[in-house]
């Protein structure tokens, strides 16, 4: 018997060791693997991010295939086209015709897109006349009698400096910017110098040498010179590029007050008096200020070819800022991912190796902390609901970001295509909503949750209501303002409708699968009786940590940020689509590692209630956003008038909380997937 009894005993033995050296094993070949797995990420993005930022670069203006250029015969008529004036100083775009411009005898409005509408953008016919090849000098549009209002609305926006936007074969009208590029060009372009910057200045406000003049000047004749390459098959031209050099001349009037000039009037050189308007007018005054518009025409061949002529607007000279964004970006994820890469490889498995071997006592079993709360970690948070829905609400945004910077990178969605971006974007978030809808009920499910009716609401109503609620403020703003950023109602109960009847029941959808659909037991048992969470040291305090988390993300995309404020506040093209995607991979997967890191050392502090903070340490980034438009708003705009500035921080809030749900979003599934993996690997009595 006791011979037997000895064997069974070694043979328990040897049985256990080999068990402890196949555990062993195996945590060595998962260490290699997840060793390599990090080095292959680590090569693709190495590789990918090149390849990326040069298509975004060199390929990103270039039109969709099948998109066929057209081509003008000699002296047909191209028609140019007016859009809403901007300013860079107000945030209220103004309809073309409430300045008393020359009007065509039946002014019609060009039908916009859902994009164009929300933008701003607001197209009408004109009274030029341009003919395919023909050269015009000093042209008369017409002569108008300016009464005194008229002329006080025209100094006011002229001291705003709102600029004309005119459209030209869909190209917009531009100022050369001079200065070669320092991005990469594609095709021949050696004989054009400069940018062109949509746009031009309604007028000038001089500056005189004891401060502001008593007048403004009126840029009433415009010298529009139109770049252009012959059609290789049909003979014509296609126009590549629409440039304005616009001049302010005080024309002489002949008896019967419609000026018939010579091709003299409008010479440069011929030192014409400017044409000065009063700032302050008496609107009521019966005296009239006579204006005579002209404009000029000239043709100019370029080689540049009719595929990259949006090159010509979308060229920069910032390429030298964007390395700089990628690289620091790219050693502040380097850092984080040698942070995630010690604990996952070094401080987990060694807790790992501690935790399988029996010979150890209790006590030492309790040395890494964050086994300690393995009967609490899976314990469903306060709110859980609001959390779930806040979570599938950050899908929806990732879901579309990506989306739509995967379309731009193929080409689609490129400025040619004026609102496609704004109006893709709205076409994807209401049909993501079954994304959003299954993974919000499947998380809830998993923290018990029972009133999937409620989350369907919440995750349905919640955001877009809070977006709708700020869309609608300002859009009364911009009613009462008279502003063509109004929205029309028909636009918003369309908006309301595609909400209603594609968002919503895809949310119901999606959260009724998610909930019938059965999900894991969690790693571990959850204890019958929470854990005490024992004193925090300083540097765990929730609101400590939130906020130092939240500037990692932010300072990945803070540099892009300036690009990004400067192309909606100032009117500026932003194409670098390459750029972009970069920056964001970077922000999401800092979004990650950071809330890993974060969870992990509250783990270890005994902390068990890690799954908010897991959500708000990446989301904080938004705050930072938000504070960085504050900035912006004092060092670079100029805007002063009070309902300017309701609109630019009631957009700045939609970005920011934008901003905070993406990226919470994605710290939360980076730790629940964290979470689960580190308990996953051991197993519980």
């Amino acid at each position: 018997e006791r011979q037997r009894k000895t064997e069974k005993d070694r043979e328990r033995q040897r049985a256990t060791s080999r068990q402890r050296q196949r555990q062993r094993g195996r945590d060595k070949r998962q260490e290699i693997e997840m060793t390599k797995s990090r080095g292959w990420t680590m090569w693709v993005l190495i590789l990918i991010s090149p390849m990326a930022m040069w298509y975004g670069e060199v390929e990103g203006s270039h039109y969709l295939p099948g998109v066929a250029p057209h081509s003008y015969g000699n002296r047909d008529i191209i028609p140019i086209r007016v859009n809403s004036l901007t300013s860079s100083n107000t945030v209220e775009p103004m309809w073309y015709y409430d300045l008393p411009f020359c009007e065509p005898d039946v002014i019609r409005e060009t039908h916009e897109n859902l994009g164009e509408i929300l933008a701003g953008d607001r197209i009408e016919t004109s009274a030029y006349e341009i003919r395919a090849g023909v050269t015009e000098q000093c042209k008369t549009l017409c002569a108008r009698s300016l009464t005194g209002n008229q002329v006080r609305v025209l100094s006011s926006a002229i001291e705003n400096e709102y600029r004309v936007n005119l459209l030209l074969d869909n190209l917009p009208v531009g100022i050369r910017v001079e200065g070669r590029s320092s991005q990469a060009a594609v095709g021949n372009m050696n004989d054009f110098n400069g940018i062109l910057r949509p746009g031009y200045p309604l007028g000038k406000h001089p500056q005189g040498e004891n401060g502001e003049e008593s007048h403004v000047l009126l840029y009433n004749h415009v010298q529009f010179n139109i770049l252009y390459e012959e059609a290789d098959d049909e003979g014509g031209v296609r126009v590549i590029g629409f440039e304005a050099r616009p001049r302010s001349i005080d024309h002489e009037l002949q008896a019967d007050g419609q000026s018939v000039l010579d091709e003299e009037a409008c010479d440069q050189s011929a030192g014409q008096r400017p044409l000065e308007l009063q700032r302050n007018v008496d609107a009521g005054a019966a005296t009239t200020t006579k204006v005579v518009f002209t404009y000029s025409v000239t043709w100019e061949r370029t080689e540049v070819r009719w595929g990259d002529r949006w090159d010509l607007y979308l060229r920069t000279t910032a390429v030298q800022a964007h390395w700089f964004s990628v690289i620091s970006s790219s050693v502040v994820v380097l850092l984080l991912t040698g942070i995630v890469a010690w604990i996952m490889l070094r401080a987990v498995s060694a807790d790992f190796r501690k935790y399988l071997d029996r010979e150890r006592t209790v006590e030492s079993q309790e040395e890494t902390g964050w086994k300690v709360v393995q009967a609490d970690v899976f314990r469903a948070p306060r709110r859980s609901l609001e959390l779930a829905a806040l979570v599938g609400s950050g899908l929806q945004i990732l879901g579309v970001t990506a989306v739509i910077l995967g379309f731009a990178l193929l080409g689609v969605l490129t400025p040619a295509n004026r609102g496609s971006l704004v109006s893709s974007a709205f076409v994807f978030y209401v049909c993501m909503g079954g994304a959003a809808g299954f993974y919000g009920a499947r998380l809830y499910k998993s923290f018990n949750g029972t009133e999937w009716n409620k989350l369907t609401v919440l995750t349905a109503v919640g955001y877009p209501a809070f977006a709708f609620a700020i869309f609608t403020g300002l859009n009364v703003v911009l009613f009462f303002l008279h502003s063509a950023g109004f929205v029309p109602l028909l636009t918003v109960t369309s908006i309301i409708m595609s909400w209603l009847c594609v968002d919503v029941p895809l949310v119901a959808i999606g959260s009724y699968f998610g909930f019938r659909k059965p999900i894991e037991d969690p790693p571990s048992r959850i204890g019958m009786t929470p854990r005490i969470i024992p004193p925090q040291e300083w540097y765990l305090r929730p609101v400590l940590v939130v906020l130092m988390g939240g500037v990692l993300p932010f300072g990945v995309v803070f540099v892009e940020l300036y690009f990004i404020f400067s192309s909606i506040w100032l009117h500026q093209y932003y194409y670098l689509v390459g750029f972009l995607s970069v920056v964001f991979l970077l922000l999401v997967i800092t979004s990650a590692e950071i809330s890993i890191v974060t969870c992990y050392f509250q783990l270890c502090s005994a902390n068990w209630k890690w799954q908010w903070r897991a959500f708000l340490t990446p989301a904080a980034s938004g705050i930072y956003v938000f504070l960085y438009s504050c900035m912006y708003f004092t060092t670079t705009l100029h805007i002063t008038k009070f309902s300017s500035v309701i609109l630019y921080f009631g957009y700045s809030i939609l970005m920011a909380s934008a901003v905070s749900l993406l990226t919470g979003c994605v710290g939360y599934l980076a730790a629940h997937w964290f979470v689960y993996t580190i308990y996953g690997q051991i197993k519980i009595d």
